[in-house]
């Protein structure tokens, strides 16, 4: 494998997801540098949603010199490098073992082809997606932007649309809030009520912002469903008192299954990095569980 396939990775990462497309207050960009190109033997990448310790060593284990990980580590200004906290054990470890941070985070969801695109990619390849909010200039792909906004070619019923995004996203289980005008007066918001909802309801409209994605999501009223990863209590009856159902995935699993899919870009347009060098984290996982 030639020296240097840490700028050339950087360089491809760059390309795919502009950092221009990064939000003002993100961290986005090379976060850790240890220096020097590794050796030979150090090369590989290890892809992640997010950098814990559990996956630095997991990294260490793999013997590769470069993460990539989706949500920025660090995220905010340190002003000591000890090892009080979690953050700082994690850059002080990866500079020790000589291991390179990446994090393109909201880049990769505003991108064309990036985290978003994934998501929408949910109801089909005969849909309709278009940003909510474009974003153009020099070098940035058309069709990238905040959010997307789907347009079903023919309706399905909302259980449908929330067993597509499920199976999509790799998740069992997802929380959903109906709209209010789908209620008729006076009836419980109950599992017999929701059920029927599923099950006579039907779509034809998606907004979806993968994490946290009310700020994109919150203007575009005219749809019948948003999905995102979380939203506050008072976000989701905002939503549903303007008409729009939601579907909560949890934050992470939102963006977690497009790892696969970055790793097999990589493998074809990386042909300084073997493909069984590019690796998805086996220990990377959602935080929360239903119990």
């Amino acid at each position: 494998m030639a020296q240097g396939y840490r700028r050339r990775l950087q360089a491809e990462l760059e390309r795919l997801f502009p950092l221009k497309l990064a939000e003002s207050w993100d961290n986005t960009g090379l976060l850790v540098d240890p220096g020097a190109e590794p050796a030979e033997e150090r090369s590989g990448i290890l892809l992640t949603n997010d950098l814990t310790e559990a996956v630095v060593q997991e990294a260490v284990d793999l013997n590769v010199g470069f993460i990539y990980t989706y949500h920025p580590m660090p995220f905010r200004g340190q002003k000591r490098l000890t090892q009080e906290d979690a953050t700082q054990r994690i850059v002080t470890r990866c500079i020790r073992e000589d291991i390179v941070v990446y994090s393109p985070h909201t880049a990769c969801d505003n991108a064309f082809g990036g985290v978003n695109d994934w998501l929408a990619a949910s109801f089909g390849s005969d849909a309709q997606v278009k940003p909510v909010v474009a974003l153009e200039g020099d070098g940035i792909a058309a069709g990238s932007g905040r959010g997307r906004r789907i347009t079903l070619p023919s309706s399905r019923t909302l259980g449908q649309a929330i067993d597509d995004v499920k199976h999509h996203a790799q998740v069992p289980h997802a929380r959903f809030a109906p709209a209010n005008k789908l209620l008729e007066a006076g009836v419980k918001r109950d599992s017999t009520s929701v059920r029927e909802i599923l099950d006579s309801t039907s779509v034809k409209s998606v907004a979806v912002q993968a994490g946290s994605g009310i700020s994109v999501l919150a203007n575009v009223v005219d749809v019948d469903l948003w999905v995102t990863g979380e939203a506050s209590h008072h976000d989701v009856l905002a939503a549903n008192a303007q008409g729009v159902s939601v579907v909560l995935l949890e934050h992470s699993n939102s963006e977690r299954a497009f790892l696969p899919t970055l790793a097999k870009r990589l493998a074809e347009a990386c042909d300084f990095v073997p493909a069984h060098a590019i690796h998805v984290s086996k220990v990377d996982a959602d935080p929360l569980h239903v119990v």
